[in-house]
């Protein structure tokens, strides 16, 4: 399953010229670069593979485009569970979508 963020307030830059930012994440690398290069069509070169949480920063038209895509709005708080739970390039589900589904 693939996630975005809530919209952030940022200080615009010369690598990120916008007001805002959110975050495009997912249970799987797989599922990200899919998402992203696949059906959203970023460049893979804009993935951040953080330690903590690999994902892509999105634009605020990216994140509606994502949306209704199929991408599932969570709160910081999800955010943060999937920080803490490790992160699976196998393939395998952080468990983070049968949360989710939960709700």
């Amino acid at each position: 399953m693939v996630y975005v963020d809530k919209i952030n307030p940022c200080r615009p830059t010369r690598d990120w010229p916008y007001a805002t930012y959110c975050h495009l994440l997912a249970d799987t690398i797989e599922e990200l670069h899919e998402f992203a290069v696949g059906k959203l069509g970023m460049k893979r070169a804009w993935f951040q593979n953080t330690s903590k949480l690999p994902h892509y920063d999105l634009t605020i038209g990216n994140r509606f485009k994502a949306l209704k895509l199929g991408a599932v709005e969570i709160d910081s708080h999800k955010v943060r569970e999937m920080m803490r739970a490790p992160y699976q390039y196998s393939g395998q589900q952080s468990g983070i979508s049968n949360q989710v589904s939960a709700l």
